[in-house]
């Protein structure tokens, strides 16, 4: 018996597909099937199906519906497989019989095999998954509230599926036969920058070195106009790659970012084979590198050691004004630590955006999203009812699992602590859990509570926190006042106040950015940009970028960098001297909380 969801709804033996009714009573099974194995409340298929507007007879239709089913079903199958279980139905079925599970089953072992480089298997793994499709997931539901989440969610793992039969081509020297097709993809998924990265590693294996970097080009017009945002570092690592006619790129092979980790449920395996990525933010590395904060670095380092090695959490809390490098030190730290096998989350606030717990639904958010399912599931535990509300994404990563509302608002706060606390010591238990938590001074105050019952709680843990705020954005009376003032008491808690480049670190960072070693008069421009800054690297980056523009300082026909002593003064601009200028008074407006922080 094979029950289909890759396309409209089948259910087929023998060659031949039934009859199952009518639109509700097929939706009916449709939705059994997608939960196959699990025990769905008659409550919940009436609210799945009918959505907001049930009829008084639901239940009773319901009953009517499954009964029908049931017929059709025993008379194929000869024994019952859609089963009464308290307190509703289960259709009682090895999963493998549906295709929508065989079809993540051979995703998953495809992304293995190329895991440990046999691009061979993988693709004839990828080529039996994808022939299951028959059309559009649930075709026949599309417009139901029921069947839209699974429907996206498998659309998406048929993309998954078709950039990694894509990098098989490309492994197996298939380039020029996947150049059509990627244009076809790019054209219907033009934000999917996977297929543009693998249509330009086609075209450069095909020798069409000038239409790969103009595909490049493309995406990076469509990527800036669509959504304000730049290529990702993939695109840009092979841009760099065809700009240097890489011979090794040229190479059929895998093609940089190919493949997925792979599923398994060893502790040991899953942490180096099946990882959940790094998240965005964190992936964008200054060209310059990290400068002068070497002390900071060894500090966090050491922190994270520690935690590694279970001798207590480690929360480093780092403030310092707009522009200082915060998110660039933490950013760095949390890559370092990546690197070394720790699981990374990453956390932001905005000023103008203040969602319940927005900290946490970001964090665990991309945890719920990437993480292994089998994983999630042994991991939320006892409290998957309570993370529901917390991160919905999780209903669709555990299916079956439903919301626990407590009566009492305070009982209901206190459960949800207590299952986030037990979530983030259960992932922990076989690796570094790092949280990478910016912009402290615009969480709102349930992001900070529930940071301070993490942090305090006595659960052993390997737990590192990294958080940054704008020290010049807080008053006395902020809530994150007295979340500091309570974490201070804390073990294992460091403060890390930033200050700017002194005049050495300016040096390093211009010669960074102009590749050549400063002259004295390179020097001189460093300290004179020093002066105006006072050492903040983003404005020192900001008045670098207008003195190169405006050609105040300019190569001599030796190549040295040449400025003339006044060339900084002269030549800022009004906008960068304005911002400069109200420096002054952000500082002295902080200057009553950083009293209060002190003590």
């Amino acid at each position: 018996m094979d029950f289909r969801l890759l396309g409209p709804l089948e259910v087929e033996r023998d060659g031949e597909v039934l009859n199952l009714g009518g639109r509700r009573q097929r939706a009916v099974l449709a939705l059994l099937a997608m939960h196959v194995g699990e025990v769905l409340s008659t409550d919940r298929i009436v609210e799945e199906i009918w959505a907001d507007d049930p009829p008084p007879s639901a239940n009773r239709t319901v009953h009517s519906y499954v009964s029908r089913l049931r017929g059709i079903l025993r008379d194929l199958a000869g024994d019952d497989v859609l089963i009464r279980r308290e307190p509703g139905y289960i259709l009682s079925l090895d999963p493998m019989h549906v295709d929508a599970f065989r079809f993540g089953r051979l995703v998953d072992a495809a992304a293995r095999s190329l895991d440990v480089g046999d691009p061979t298997s993988a693709d004839a793994e990828l080529q039996q998954a994808l022939a299951l499709w028959r059309g559009e997931a649930l075709a026949d539901f599309a417009y139901e509230s029921f069947a839209a989440t699974e429907s996206q969610r498998l659309d998406g793992r048929r993309l998954e599926a078709l950039e990694l039969r894509l990098d098989c081509d490309l492994a197996l020297g298939r380039h020029a036969r996947a150049v059509t097709e990627l244009e076809s993809l790019v054209a219907i998924h033009p934000l999917r920058e996977r297929f543009w990265a693998q249509l330009m590693v086609a075209l450069y294996r095909c020798g069409r070195q000038s239409e790969a970097l103009a595909t490049y080009g493309r995406v990076r017009h469509i990527l800036v106009e669509e959504l304000g945002l730049e290529p990702g570092e993939e695109l840009q690592t092979i841009e760099r790659q065809v700009l240097a006619q890489s011979a090794e790129l040229a190479r059929p092979g895998l093609p940089p970012g190919a493949g997925r980790s792979a599923t398994t449920a060893d502790p040991v395996a899953r942490a180096t084979t099946r990882r959940v990525p790094l998240p965005d933010r964190l992936r964008i590395r200054p060209e310059s590198g990290v400068l002068g904060r070497a002390v900071q670095t060894r500090l966090m380092a050491e922190g994270t050691r520690r935690a590694g090695a279970g001798e207590g959490r480690a929360v480093v809390i780092i403030s310092g004004e707009a522009g200082q490098g915060k998110s660039t030190l933490v950013a760095d730290a949390a890559r370092d630590a990546f690197d070394d096998g720790a699981c990374v989350l990453f956390g932001h606030c905005e000023e103008d955006v203040t969602s319940p717990y927005q900290l946490f639904v970001e964090t665990l958010g991309h945890y719920v999203l990437h993480a292994p399912e089998d994983e999630i599931v042994s991991e939320v535990g006892q409290h998957a009812g309570e993370l529901i509300a917390l991160v919905p994404g999780l209903a669709q990563r555990a299916p079956g699992l439903l919301p626990v509302r407590a009566v009492d608002p305070e009982a209901e706060r206190y459960r949800l602590f207590a299952a986030v606390v037990d979530m983030v010591a259960q992932m922990s238990a076989d690796r570094t859990v790092v949280l990478v938590l910016d912009d402290l001074q615009w969480a709102d105050q349930g992001s900070l509570q529930l940071l301070r019952h993490l942090v305090t709680s006595d659960r052993p843990m390997r737990l590192v926190v990294y958080a940054t705020f704008r020290d010049t954005e807080l008053t006395g009376s902020d809530p994150l006042v007295e979340t500091l003032a309570a974490l201070r008491r804390s073990d294992g808690v460091e403060r890390i106040e930033l200050p700017g480049f002194d005049p050495a670190d300016v040096v390093s960072f211009i010669e960074a950015v102009s590749g050549q070693v400063m002259d004295d008069r390179g020097v001189a421009l460093a300290h004179a940009i020093h002066a105006e800054t006072d050492g903040n690297p983003f404005f020192v980056g900001e008045v670098l970028q207008h003195l190169f523009e405006s050609g105040a300082v300019y190569r001599d026909p030796e190549g040295r960098w040449v400025a003339p002593r006044d060339a900084v003064s002269a030549t800022l601009p009004a906008g960068v001297r304005e911002v400069i200028d109200a420096r002054v008074v952000r500082l002295g407006r902080a200057a009553a909380a950083n009293l209060s922080l002190a003590a």
